[in-house]
């Protein structure tokens, strides 16, 4: 994965004016978030973005591309397709935990990686709004697997 300068910082923000996690920004914050150094960065096809085990230092927004979420082993299991607008390693950076799983491209892909530090640098609306974003789509994720779980004939027959 390497960093990439937004050379056309008008491209990246026609890709933020289509997801959805940036729809409560305005105009001006995407337009900001667009002209960001060092928070843009190119996967290629087959690329691992995150390693099980590893510290979380960092999440991530796939602006444009796809990736899978992985298991262990010789053939993991793909738990979650994602996609353009989806985020990623937010747990681990918000609770400062090892990662949960692997995160490998399918295609060539553009992201946003959002350090600690890259994100304190951001105006404090923008932060927020990222913040918001986070927790919103952590409560969705939850959401899912009680739904996955409540539909589990195993947890039915449970004592």
């Amino acid at each position: 994965m390497r960093k990439i300068q937004p050379d056309q910082p008008d491209r990246v923000l026609q890709i933020l004016d289509r997801l959805a996690f940036f729809h409560e920004f305005s105009p001006l914050e995407r337009h900001q978030l667009a002209e960001t150094k060092d928070i843009t960065v190119l996967a290629e096809a087959g690329e691992n973005i995150i390693q099980r085990g590893q510290q979380g230092k960092c999440f991530y927004i796939l602006l444009h591309g796809r990736a899978e979420v992985l298991g262990d082993g010789d053939t993991p299991p793909c738990f979650r397709e994602l996609g353009s607008g989806d985020v990623f390693g937010e747990i681990g950076f918000l609770a400062d935990i090892a990662r949960t799983a692997h995160v490998r491209c399918t295609e060539r892909s553009i992201l946003f990686r959002f350090s600690r530090p890259a994100l304190d640098v951001q105006p404090i609306g923008i932060r927020e709004k990222i913040k918001d974003q986070l927790l919103a789509n952590l409560a969705r994720r939850l959401e899912e697997l009680n739904s996955r779980l409540e539909g589990n004939p195993l947890e039915q027959n449970a004592p």
